[in-house]
C-alpha cells in the first residue's frame, strides 16, 4: 500500500522519505572495524559466507539493547542490508529499524569525497 502513497501523504503519516547517502571507502578503510565508535557493543557472528553476513549485537547503544545486521551482496557492485534493533534507554523502549542499499561507483574517489 505504500508503494502507492505520494510523498506527501507519507510525510503526512510521519514515514520518512529515504536518504541517499555517497561516501569513499579506500583500502585503508576496510581493515577498520565498521563497528568502531561503539565499544560497549559486543558483536557475534551468526553467518558469514562470500554473499552473507549476518551479526548479533548485546549491549549496545540504545541502553541493555541488542541489533541484528544482515548484509547480503546481490553481485559484484550492489549490496543491501537490513538493521533491527531493540533496547530501552532512560526508561523509553527503543526500536530501530533500517533498510540499506549500497552500489559500487568506481575505482577512483570523486573529488568532492576524498
Amino acid at each position: 500500500m505504500m508503494d502507492h502513497m505520494t510523498p506527501q501523504q507519507k510525510a503526512a503519516m510521519g514515514i520518512a522519505a529515504p536518504k541517499t547517502y555517497k561516501m569513499c571507502v579506500k583500502e585503508k578503510d576496510l581493515n577498520k572495524s565498521w563497528t568502531e565508535g561503539d565499544d560497549n557493543c559486543r558483536w557475534k557472528i551468526v553467518k558469514s559466507t562470500s554473499s552473507d553476513l549476518e551479526i548479533h549485537g548485546t549491549a549496545c547503544r540504545a541502553g541493555d539493547g541488542e541489533m541484528d545486521v544482515k548484509i547480503h551482496a546481490l553481485d559484484s557492485e550492489h549490496v543491501r542490508a537490513t538493521l533491527h534493533g531493540t533496547g530501552n534507554e532512560q526508561g523509553s523502549n527503543v526500536t530501530i529499524n533500517g533498510d540499506y542499499t549500497g552500489k559500487w561507483m568506481g575505482a577512483a574517489c570523486p573529488a568532492d569525497l576524498k
